[in-house]
Parts: C-alpha cells; sequence; structure tokens
C-alpha cells in the first residue's frame, strides 16, 4: 500500500474516532516498512486522545521517536497529555508537560501543555501541584487565562485550601475587570 493512501487513511480514523482502525493502520505500515509523515501519527494520536486512549497515545509518541520523525511533532505530545488527562493519569501528564518544555520553546505548546496539566491536578485533588504549576507559568512569563484560573481554584476549593481558592478567585476577578476594560 502507497503511503500517502495509509496516512489519509489514518485521518479519516481520526475523524469517524476510530482510535483502534488508525492504530492497527499505522502498525500496518511498520511492517510494509511504508513512510508515513508526522501528520498520520498525529492523526492517529489525536485519535487515540478523543478515546481516552493514553497507552496507545504513548506508544505512538514513542514510534514518531524512533522513526525520527521531524520533532516529534507538539501536536503529538499534547495528544498524548490529553489522553491522560483523560484517562486520570495526572502523574504521566506532568512528565510529558516536563518534557514539552525542553523540546520545545513555543509559547502556544507551553501554554498549551500547563492548561493540560492544571486539568488533570484539577482532576486528581492535586492542589498543590496547581499551585505550583500556576506559578512556573508566571516565571514563565506566559499568560495566564479564564480557564487556568478557574482550574487552580477548583483543585484548591476540592483540597479544601481556602486562602489559595480566595487568592485565586480575587485572580479570576481582577483578569476579568482587566478583559472587560479592554
Amino acid at each position: 500500500l502507497d503511503s500517502e493512501l495509509l496516512g489519509s487513511a489514518v485521518v479519516a480514523c481520526q475523524r469517524g474516532q476510530a482510535w483502534a482502525a488508525a492504530f492497527r493502520l499505522l502498525l500496518r505500515a511498520s511492517h510494509l516498512a511504508a513512510d508515513l509523515d508526522v501528520a498520520a501519527y498525529n492523526a492517529a494520536a489525536g485519535a487515540c486522545k478523543d478515546s481516552g486512549r493514553w497507552l496507545e497515545a504513548l506508544l505512538l509518541l514513542s514510534s514518531t521517536r524512533t522513526k525520527a520523525l521531524p520533532a516529534s511533532s507538539g501536536v503529538t505530545f499534547m495528544s498524548c497529555m490529553a489522553a491522560s488527562e483523560k484517562a486520570h493519569q495526572w502523574q504521566l501528564c506532568i512528565s510529558l508537560l516536563r518534557e514539552l518544555l525542553i523540546c520545545w520553546d513555543s509559547a502556544s505548546y507551553c501554554q498549551e501543555g500547563f492548561g493540560c496539566a492544571l486539568l488533570a491536578c484539577r482532576h486528581s485533588l492535586a492542589w498543590q501541584l496547581c499551585l505550583d504549576l500556576v506559578a512556573e507559568m508566571g516565571s514563565r512569563r506566559l499568560e495566564l487565562n479564564h480557564i487556568h484560573y478557574q482550574d487552580a481554584l477548583a483543585a484548591t476549593i476540592r483540597g479544601s485550601a481556602p486562602s489559595s481558592a480566595l487568592n485565586f478567585a480575587a485572580a479570576l476577578r481582577a483578569w476579568a475587570l482587566q478583559r472587560w476594560r479592554g
């Protein structure tokens, strides 16, 4: 089979939310020694993310590294992070964030990665880690948005950290006022 055709089939699988079919196509491509581009791996990782299949997404990320695909795309990283967050694997999500920060100096990937990690921590009751992540975003001069504040606020409320929750509520209010004033 032709690499381009296989790549298109993988993209179609992602759009149809068929992670297992996308994964099988990539396995078949590797057995046929077909050279798929990073977009096919991104699509398959996206299908895994949409299905919460974090382990399969990690296998795909690993495969992009062994095939030395250009930059093991940040998109693949983000899909792995989102899949791990969906599966409540917050430690893995944090580990991937650390690797993302080393590999890419892209503010948008970093901001998105921190957002995913904050959400993972919010759901796992790791409220102290949420505080640390918000502080790190500030030290990296990454702009926090209302979703970042809301995730940190929710984590501190769920974690019974009332003073931190009040601080985040005030920060969220200040952020909203600043945006409103324009």
